[in-house]
Order: C-alpha cells, then sequence, then structure tokens
C-alpha cells in the first residue's frame, strides 16, 4: 500500500503544480471578490479529481496489467485509490478551512463563535460532498476507464459546484436561527451525515473492487 501511495504521488508532481497555480489565481479572486466558499469548492474539486487523475495515469502506462504480476492483491490496488482520495479530502479540507477563515479575518469584523462555527459547517459539507462524489466516481473509473466515465466526473464535479454556492449561502443562517433542530441537535446530525458518507464509500469500494476484478486488460 505504501509503495502504491508513494508511485501516486510520484506521478501526481506535475498535476500538483498546475493545481497550486490554478489555487493562487482562484485564490486572488477570491480575497478580491470576498468569495470564500467558491475557493474552498473549487479546492475540494480540486482534490477529489486526484485519484482519478492516478488511475488515468495508471491507465495511460497499462499498470491495471502490469499489477496482475505484482504481490499487491487487487483490494490493495483498489483501495490505496481510495485511501488517496481520503488524504486529498483531508488536506484539501483543512487547508480551505484556514483560508477561509484567513479571508474572512481580512474582510469580515474579527474572529468570532458564529464565523468559526459557520466555516466549520462550510467546509464539513464540502468534504462530505466530496466524499460522495469519489463513491460514485471511483467505481465508474475502475470499470469504464477514466476516459470512458469522464461525463459522470464532469457532471459530479458541476453538482458539488452548484452544492458550494446552496451551502455558502445558507450555511451561515443556520447557526443564526435561535431555534432549529440542526442548532439543537448540530452533533447528532453532524455524526449522521459522517456514517452516511462512510457507510457509501464502503460500498462503493466493494462494489469497485467487483467491477475492476472483471475487467479485461489488453
Amino acid at each position: 500500500m505504501k509503495a502504491l501511495l508513494y508511485k501516486d504521488f510520484c506521478v501526481l508532481k506535475k498535476v500538483l503544480r498546475l493545481y497550486l497555480l490554478f489555487f493562487v489565481l482562484y485564490g486572488l479572486m477570491a480575497v478580491f471578490n470576498e468569495d470564500s466558499g467558491f475557493l474552498a469548492g473549487v479546492l475540494l474539486v480540486m482534490a477529489g479529481m486526484l485519484p482519478l487523475t492516478a488511475l488515468a495515469s495508471d491507465e495511460q502506462g497499462n499498470f491495471g496489467r502490469f499489477g496482475q504480476v505484482l504481490p499487491v492483491s487487487l483490494r490493495a490496488m483498489v483501495g490505496e485509490k481510495y485511501l488517496l482520495g481520503l488524504i486529498s479530502m483531508a488536506a484539501g479540507g483543512g487547508v480551505s478551512l484556514l483560508l477561509l477563515m484567513v479571508i474572512e479575518l481580512l474582510h469580515g469584523d474579527g474572529f468570532t463563535g458564529e464565523m468559526l462555527a459557520a466555516q466549520l459547517l462550510t467546509v464539513g459539507v464540502l468534504v462530505l460532498a466530496c466524499g460522495v462524489l469519489l463513491a460514485v466516481m471511483l467505481p465508474l473509473g475502475f470499470w469504464l476507464g477514466v476516459e470512458k466515465a469522464r461525463l459522470a466526473v464532469v457532471g459530479g464535479a458541476v453538482v458539488l459546484i452548484l452544492l458550494v454556492g446552496f451551502v455558502v449561502e445558507q450555511g451561515s443562517r443556520c447557526f443564526q436561527l435561535e431555534s432549529g433542530f440542526v442548532q439543537q441537535h448540530f452533533a447528532l446530525v453532524a455524526l449522521c451525515a459522517v456514517a452516511a458518507v462512510a457507510a457509501l464509500l464502503a460500498i462503493s469500494f466493494a462494489a469497485a473492487c467487483r467491477l475492476y476484478g472483471k475487467r479485461e486488460f489488453s
């Protein structure tokens, strides 16, 4: 597993440099336009795409066929892509939260509990949405190949970006309400959401292993 992760990190070096350039450009736009939510959404979309980018590189190098003669199980090959996705999501979520707070401090009224809660809600929902996107995209990529699954990938990214706008608009209001189920039972709602996404990822992993095992490599 560690060797597979190292392989993907080496392959993704050039892609990460390009992502960094886009991130800097969008970061400048977010600072000037005071649109921090869009920046967080873009960053997490890019983070969610990393496993598919690594999978596309494997397909170009015909690693699926080569990997069959290596002392690596099919579950490990599939699980490594999910682990890469979780790592990139966690890193993207952490960086997004930090940047949201910096931009809010630059353009807001200073650090407050409501501000921190709203930013945590925004990043949390986006990370969970990215997890759902990952759970849908990876089985399709393993089954059909990244190129054939590209339409589903683009469609999923569009859905996530639309969700960004909804979260940014509605997220802060959730903590400004004097009463409401989400505010009163926030820990329960958050736990249920995390458990649901975790279960979806587990089902997705099982499906990806089954589909990848049936795939024929030329």
